[in-house]
């Protein structure tokens, strides 16, 4: 049988509401790309990426340790995934006390 498809889409706002620090870690990666374009206010950005990019910051050098003598892009890659990771525990914590 056929479902209605605004059964199955979520709303931007349900999805934040499910994932507040995934969107956190979204705004801080924007945050750090416009400050290494020079788009933008630093005096804003700086501290947005100080507080939002607190997983990246955290996880910082364990790319080099994960992967000693990669690439640089590969480096840059990794530390992308590797940074998500306290974000998505931090939803996981997150959705678990909401929903207790």
């Amino acid at each position: 049988m056929l479902r209605s498809r605004r059964n199955n889409s979520r709303s931007l706002i349900e999805m934040i509401r499910d994932n507040p620090f995934l969107c956190a870690a979204f705004l801080s990666g924007l945050a750090l790309f416009a400050l290494l374009s020079n788009v933008g206010s630093p005096s804003i950005l700086n501290p947005v990426w100080d507080i939002l990019g607190f997983g990246f910051q955290l996880t910082a050098g364990w790319p080099e340790r994960v992967l000693p003598g990669a690439p640089k892009w590969m480096l840059l890659a990794a530390a992308g995934v590797i940074g998500l990771i306290p974000y998505l525990i931090a939803d996981v914590v997150w959705r678990h006390i909401r929903n207790r």
